[in-house]
């Protein structure tokens, strides 16, 4: 192990997934290596390995500090559990939308550490705190996760802006007397403002998935 120089910080897990976390928000999953890692860290690959026995281990960390992310409110008996239920959504969005070259690691992959379980144990105890029974909160977890993570994953992983006069250039070619609406639609949302956009979006989609939920009864 390489000795620590005079007056460099001193290496700690934390300083290691914070840092693997910048790495990844820079260059995506694949444009680094634990190589990288503790090049940026000023260490040897070896003292690195000291602390996160692989780049799996590191990858669950990174995961870890993502789900640590989200802004949870304490419950309160003045907030009704659907508006809970939203600011919740709104707040595992923007959380990915912080690290969005981190989604790989959330999407698809069983939460089992306490980092990130926590936001499940709060959207869970709006759902019991709204009367839901255990069956029904995990389907409604399961609804929630697949809308969040399907917006941002869209979000980002666009390539060019589709209400753009450029993006919605191929819809003008289409026949006008055989789609009318499409190009109604073309018309009228052409220049508008893409994070606006996703934002009336998202917010339009989690409030209907919301009242569904909530309205079980």
């Amino acid at each position: 192990m390489t000795p620590r120089k005079q007056g460099q910080e001193t290496l700690t897990r934390e300083r290691i997934v914070k840092t693997a976390l910048a790495l990844v928000d820079e260059r995506g999953l694949e444009g680094h290596s634990m190589r990288d890692l503790a090049l940026a860290l000023g260490v040897d690959v070896s003292t690195l390995y000291y602390h996160v026995p692989n780049k799996a281990a590191l990858y669950e960390l990174v995961a870890d500090a993502v789900m640590e992310d989200p802004e949870l409110d304490e419950p309160d008996p003045d907030i009704a559990p659907i508006d809970r239920f939203r600011r919740a959504g709104h707040g595992f969005r923007d959380a990915l939308l912080r690290h969005p070259n981190a989604l790989p690691l959330i999407i698809g992959k069983p939460m089992r550490s306490p980092a990130q379980v926590r936001p499940v144990e709060h959207i869970l105890g709006i759902f019991f705190d709204a009367g839901f029974e255990a069956a029904y909160a995990l389907l409604a977890l399961d609804s929630l996760a697949a809308y969040v993570l399907g917006c941002v994953a869209g979000q980002t992983g666009l390539q060019s802006d589709p209400t753009s006069e450029e993006g919605l250039e191929p819809l003008a070619l289409l026949p006008a007397e055989e789609f009318p609406n499409t190009r109604r639609m073309m018309t009228e949302v052409v220049g508008i403002d893409l994070a606006e956009y996703h934002t009336r979006q998202f917010e339009v989609g989690l409030d209907a998935l919301a009242r569904g939920l909530f309205a079980k009864e």
